[in-house]
C-alpha cells in the first residue's frame, strides 16, 4: 500500500509540471504575437507628415505634425505677396497723384520757374503749358517762407493749345523781403467756368530753391498734372 501511494504522488507531479510548463508557452505566444498584430493594424507614425493636425488615432495620443519647409515656403510666399501688394498701392497712388486732369478742367499739364532778382526788386515767372483747348486763364502767387507769407495777384492770360507764358513783376521793398526768404512758391493757373474739382490740377508747388549772386530761383518739384 506505501508503495502506491508513492506512485500516485509522482504522476501528480509531473502532470502538475506539465500544465505549469504548457500554460507558460501559451501566454510567451500571445505576448510575442498581440505587438505584431497591433503594428500590422496600425499605420507608423511616420505616416503623418501633415502641414496641419491630424486626427488621432483609436490608442494613440493626439499629435500635430508639421512640415517645416512647406511652412518656410508658405511663410516666403506671404511675405513676397505683401510686399507685392505693397508696391502695387504705391504705384497706384503714384499713378493717381500724376494723373491727366479731365477734358473739362482745360488746362492740361503746366511746368513753373520763379526767378527773383534783388538788385531789380523784380519776380519773374516762366510756365510753359498745353490745355485741351484754347481757354482764359488767371494767375496767382502764393509764397511762405522765413518772414511769412504773400499773396501775389497775377493777371489775365489766354491759354492756347500749347505755349509759354511770361511775366515779370516789380515789387515793393515789403514784398521783396518776403520773396528773398520764401522756401516755396504755389503758382495757380484758374480756368473760369471749369468746375470746382479742376482746383486739384490747378496748382503747380515749387519747392526746389536755388542760389546764386543776387538770385533766387524756385523750381517746380511735382507732376506737370497737378493732383
Amino acid at each position: 500500500m506505501r508503495w502506491r501511494s508513492s506512485t500516485v504522488s509522482d504522476e501528480s507531479a509531473r502532470a502538475w509540471f506539465a500544465g505549469t510548463i504548457t500554460f507558460v508557452v501559451t501566454l510567451t505566444l500571445i505576448a510575442i504575437i498581440a505587438p505584431a498584430k497591433s503594428a500590422q493594424a496600425s499605420p507608423p507614425p511616420v505616416a503623418l507628415a501633415l502641414t496641419g493636425p491630424s486626427p488621432a488615432l483609436p490608442g494613440m495620443p493626439f499629435v500635430t505634425v508639421f512640415d517645416e519647409e512647406a511652412e518656410e515656403e508658405a511663410g516666403e510666399e506671404g511675405e513676397e505677396g505683401e510686399e507685392g501688394e505693397a508696391e502695387e498701392e504705391g504705384e497706384g497712388e503714384s499713378a493717381r497723384a500724376g494723373a491727366e486732369p479731365p477734358y473739362e478742367c482745360v488746362l492740361r499739364t503746366a511746368r513753373a520757374t520763379i526767378v527773383a532778382m534783388e538788385a531789380q526788386s523784380k519776380l519773374r515767372l516762366q510756365l510753359s503749358y498745353t490745355s485741351f483747348e484754347p481757354a482764359p486763364a488767371i494767375l496767382d502767387y502764393q509764397l511762405r517762407g522765413g518772414k511769412g507769407s504773400l499773396a501775389l495777384a497775377g493777371g489775365h492770360r489766354h491759354l492756347a493749345e500749347s505755349g509759354v507764358l511770361r511775366e515779370t513783376k516789380t515789387l515793393s521793398d515789403y514784398q521783396l523781403a518776403k520773396v528773398m526768404a520764401a522756401k516755396t512758391f504755389t503758382i495757380r493757373i484758374r480756368v473760369p467756368g471749369a468746375p470746382g474739382y479742376c482746383s486739384r490740377y490747378s496748382s503747380r508747388q515749387l519747392k526746389a530753391k536755388r542760389e546764386a549772386p543776387g538770385k533766387v530761383a524756385w523750381l517746380q518739384s511735382g507732376s506737370v498734372f497737378g493732383a
